[in-house]
């Protein structure tokens, strides 16, 4: 009931019951709101709230993927970096406390479900800050960090997803200067997925796509 009362408080009430319809779907039905900017014009700051910014190395990973609250496992650190990808970081010390990763090709979503997106964009993935860490603004410093990487390799744009029902990244879209640009999603019937895009999204290439012989 308290978490109730604090949704209504902050979002109202349509908004809330909107809000807690959409993760009682959220095994069969998923819809977000594409949002994109252009790299390479947001500040590059090298230290924020005390910590260090900068690319994590493959060792930087391997210790983050030995601690349970970074949602990192070996298997995916060797996966990623064998994709080409790039995680920018946050560090207190030699300890990651916030991390984003940076994809260049296809990029799995969930299961048998995968983001597909085009030149000139990247797309970015699996953002996590400690509890610890959090209301500090970590992801809004360490997204730009890894911008002039992404330009040099020829993806000049971000491409991303909000769920329509996470009101606190779409509020933040302000200050990373993200714009909305189509509403993407899938449907799951049936054991098929049944995706959908607007024809804003159509244009940037962006999309859930459904591989059913794919594999975690």
């Amino acid at each position: 009931m308290a978490l109730l009362r604090d949704d209504l408080r902050r979002w109202g009430l349509l908004r809330s019951l909107y809000r807690r319809i959409m993760r009682r779907l959220a095994p069969v039905l998923n819809v977000s709101f594409a949002v994109s900017r252009p790299l390479g014009v947001r500040e590059v700051r090298l230290t924020c709230a005390g910590c260090s910014i900068r690319i994590a190395t493959r060792e930087d990973l391997a210790r983050a993927a030995a601690n349970p609250a970074l949602q990192m496992t070996p298997a995916f650190v060797d996966h990623a970096l064998s994709r080409g990808d790039i995680c920018a970081a946050a560090f207190d010390g030699e300890d990651m406390v916030a991390y984003t990763w940076r994809a260049f090709v296809a990029t799995r979503h969930k299961d048998d479900v995968w983001l597909s997106f085009r030149p000139p964009y990247r797309y970015g993935y699996k953002a996590l800050t400690l509890l610890a860490w959090r209301g500090r603004h970590l992801q809004e410093a360490i997204s730009p960090f890894a911008d002039q990487l992404c330009i040099e390799r020829g993806h000049t744009m971000a491409i991303g997803f909000i769920e329509t029902h996470n009101y606190a990244s779409l509020t933040s879209c302000g200050r990373t200067g993200d714009e909305k640009i189509g509403v993407i999603g899938y449907l799951r019937v049936a054991g098929r997925v049944f995706p959908f895009r607007s024809p804003g999204a159509r244009r940037a290439g962006f999309g859930f796509v459904w591989k059913p012989d794919a594999r975690p």
